[in-house]
């Protein structure tokens, strides 16, 4: 086990100049900021073109679905050959990585959790987010768009860009900017919305994303595979959307 867990001291993992530029200038600010309000604004279109007769909340969903997996595509296209690497190795011993991203990360997903939550509260006594409010009420209205997008279209997204593109991309000058920058952009990115709108007060909803991307950052970074936080990522999510359909009811 001690050999595919090198604690960064191997980390081996680079990115053409390509892809640096394209994830910098066409992935990231397309997450971040283009596709959201491109897909609110398609949504209000598609609203006033069908009339009153339609479900916003469906159709929201709809193109959410769409534009999430556009964005996977595209990030899987312009990291293709690193995500090939990673891929490579990964099934060399996928066994180990499997066991390592799924049980030890999510392990230490639920200490950086319960880290972030803890020092959250020494700003705020409102532990819930504007975006697990938002979570939540949908998973419980669309379950299975839901499962797709925050368990599968979500992590591959995010891991290539947070981890892939701005963990990596950074690390190779410092280790200690890779794990904050990457951190705060990934935390970031779950408030941004209701920031940009004007709610303030929320930003300090970001810190236990920090800390969860720090703990996919580590995933990724010892075991020099992102595919293994992929893993993780994916197994804190999906638990954490169990835990919500199971308090609706679903099972």
């Amino acid at each position: 086990m001690e050999k595919y867990i090198n604690r960064g001291k191997s980390f081996t993992r680079r990115l053409s100049g390509t892809e640096i530029a394209l994830g910098y200038l066409v992935a990231l600010p397309a997450f971040m900021f283009c596709c959201v309000y491109l897909a609110t604004a398609l949504v209000k279109f598609v609203c006033l073109m069908i009339g009153n007769s339609v479900d916003y909340y469906l159709i929201n969903m709809t193109v959410n679905l769409v534009n999430d997996a556009i964005m996977a595509v595209v990030c899987l296209f312009i990291f293709r050959k690193f995500f090939k690497r990673n891929l490579k190795d990964f099934k060399k011993k996928w066994p180990t990585y499997v066991f390592v991203g799924i049980v030890l990360g999510y392990i230490l997903c639920i200490v950086g959790d319960t880290v972030g939550n803890l020092v959250l509260r020494l700003f705020t006594t409102t532990t819930t987010s504007v975006n697990q409010s938002s979570i939540s009420s949908l998973s419980h209205q669309y379950p299975i768009f839901m499962i797709i997008m925050t368990c599968f279209l979500a992590p591959i997204t995010e891991e290539l860009l947070f981890r892939g593109l701005v963990f990596t991309s950074i690390r190779k000058y410092s280790r200690v900017w890779a794990y904050v920058i990457s951190a705060l952009l990934f935390g970031f990115i779950h408030v941004m919305d209701t920031v940009l709108a004007g709610n303030m007060s929320e930003l300090v909803q970001m810190i236990p994303y920090c800390f969860m991307g720090l703990v996919f950052a580590y995933m990724y970074e010892t075991t020099d595979n992102i595919c293994t936080s992929m893993l993780t990522h994916m197994a804190q999510n999906a638990v954490a959307m169990i835990v919500l359909l199971r308090s609706a009811g679903f099972f």
